[in-house]
């Protein structure tokens, strides 16, 4: 996973000249509208990070962003272009791609995403919104699931 570093300008002796900022994957919801051929399928991320956003999607419909033929072929790139609502001012029109797809429980399965084309400006109006939500205390992903 790559994270920004930034270059401290007078560091001190016990600082490092290099300052990781770390955006790890959190527990946040924000609602998500994938705009797919058959229609629009509105889902809420169960985890997100300045790189990559995870949904919780039921198994009845997860051919929908996942079709089967996926499932034997690593290789097949699947991309969708999705909404997605950081508050109800500021909305993010987003490419994404499928990096895993795993049974979550007999009724779900989990579904992640990398960001495939984001620019700064998106880049920097997501930033803002995971920083909102750790200062309020957002939790930070199991990494069990």
């Amino acid at each position: 996973m790559s994270q920004p570093m930034t270059l401290e300008q007078n560091p001190s002796p016990s600082q490092p000249r290099f300052v990781r900022k770390r955006y790890p994957l959190i527990s946040l919801q924000l609602p998500v509208t994938f705009e797919l051929q058959a229609g629009e399928f509105k889902l809420d991320t169960a985890e997100i990070s300045h790189e990559e956003l995870r949904v919780n999607c039921p198994a009845a419909q997860i051919p929908r962003l996942v079709p089967r033929t996926a499932h034997h072929r690593p290789d097949e790139k699947i991309q969708h272009r999705i909404q997605l609502d950081l508050d109800k001012d500021e909305t993010l029109d987003l490419q994404l791609e499928v990096s895993f797809c795993r049974r979550y429980s007999q009724k779900e399965f989990k579904v992640g995403f990398r960001f495939k084309d984001i620019n700064e400006e998106q880049q920097r109006k997501l930033q803002l919104r995971l920083e909102e939500a750790l200062s309020q205390n957002a939790r930070p992903a199991s990494i069990i699931n």
